[in-house]
């Protein structure tokens, strides 16, 4: 009789149907030492947009001091990565600051917010002499924008991506 009742239960849960469960998992990570996010750089100007879709994640270690940003993208029929390399210069019970000096045209300030899981990208300019300002501008580097990250998973990145499928 238990035999019975146990194949029953068996065969009656194998017919339910699957649920497709949307994963719950949002991409940011933080403790102690480390902090780890995965999304999207997405221009704070709503009428920009970023030229391509990227994929980057973001690594910060205290020990070393160190923010590692790689990010994937596709673009002229290619795809194509990139790693910047930031120094922190705080990191609180708040977040961190890290900045990248090591491009030509511009410096860049990465700003990470814990409780609000929010991570911003402001680029500046540097001061340079006038042919190196000139080769910048005809690369069309612009002087200084902001972006902001996406954190993988959360609302603003799936109704990003749903905006990009769109165009």
């Amino acid at each position: 009789m238990a035999r019975r009742l146990l194949s029953m239960l068996l065969l009656a849960s194998s017919t339910l149907p699957a649920q497709t469960l949307v994963d719950p998992h949002v991409y940011f990570f933080v403790d102690q030492s480390t902090f780890s996010a995965e999304g999207s750089w997405v221009p704070v100007n709503p009428k920009e947009h970023a030229a391509n879709q990227t994929e980057t994640e973001l690594d910060c270690e205290k020990r070393t001091g160190e923010c590692i940003e790689a990010s994937a993208d596709y673009y002229s029929g290619h795809p194509h990565i990139s790693v910047a390399y930031f120094q922190i210069i705080k990191w609180d019970s708040n977040g961190i600051i890290a900045t990248n000096a090591d491009a030509v045209c511009a410096s860049r300030t990465v700003s990470i917010g814990f409780a609000a899981k929010h991570i911003s990208d402001t680029r500046e300019a540097k001061v340079l002499p006038d042919e190196k300002q000139k080769a910048c501008q005809a690369l069309g580097i612009p002087p200084n924008e902001s972006w902001t990250f996406l954190v993988k998973n959360t609302k603003a990145w799936a109704l990003e991506r749903g905006r990009e499928h769109m165009q």
